[in-house]
């Protein structure tokens, strides 16, 4: 095995802390699993970032005002998203919101989309000067559809890249000592496999009675 003690010890590609994240869909009794809880452990901190910034831009994006407890009431449905989504000030002359919710509609077909803060104030992420941003009301910035494309294209760059840089810091430390690693994984692999072999030929009727015996 070689252990050159002379050399600088490199910093270690691990850390000591990760993210889980759990995504559970309530109400979704109905649904398969895989369709009502998606779920990941041991993520980065631009994991954990880029899940809740795209989880907050899918989230503003969501229709659901269409939701309603009594769906033959039209007309106290309908008043009741004209009052989430209007005030007095969007009445015309007339007393009418035709021509806001006209507006409405004209808006949300420009397909103009806001961005979570997260995207463009974090150092890890991208920087606004790269893109074709418009400032909007609230503080951060909205875009159109194809921006939002490359950003989108961006960030699954990121997330590659730091792969690419973790993968890179490891080989370098196995590089450090090959034969001590190989050994290690042989024998961790070997005896992983053997135990899986004898578990899988274990029957169920075994098995039932090797929970019963633990009871």
């Amino acid at each position: 095995m070689s252990n050159n003690n002379s050399e600088e010890k490199k910093p270690s590609p691990f850390l000591d802390h990760a993210y889980d994240i759990d995504m559970n869909v309530e109400d979704g009794q109905h649904l398969s699993p895989s369709e009502r809880r998606a779920f990941v452990y041991n993520v980065s901190e631009l994991s954990r970032k880029i899940f809740l910034s795209l989880f907050r831009l899918v989230a503003s994006e969501s229709l659901n005002d269409n939701y309603t407890k009594n769906v033959e009431d039209d007309f106290g449905n309908t008043i009741n998203v004209l009052f989430q989504n209007f005030k007095i000030k969007h009445l015309d002359e007339k007393g009418s919101l035709e021509g806001s919710i006209e507006n409405y509609i004209k808006k949300l077909g420009n397909f103009k989309y806001y961005l979570p803060d997260i995207f463009l104030k974090s150092e890890d992420f991208l920087d606004s000067s790269n893109y074709d941003l418009e400032p909007n009301e609230f503080g951060s910035y909205k875009c159109d559809i194809d921006i939002l494309t490359k950003i989108f294209r961006d960030i699954l760059t990121l997330l590659r890249e730091e792969k690419i840089t973790f993968w890179k810091a490891l080989l370098e430390k196995y590089r450090e000592d090959k034969e001590g690693y190989d050994l290690g994984f042989r024998t961790k692999r070997g005896r992983f496999d053997k135990d899986l072999d004898r578990f899988s030929k274990i029957s169920k009727e075994e098995l039932e009675n090797a929970f019963k015996d633990l009871k």
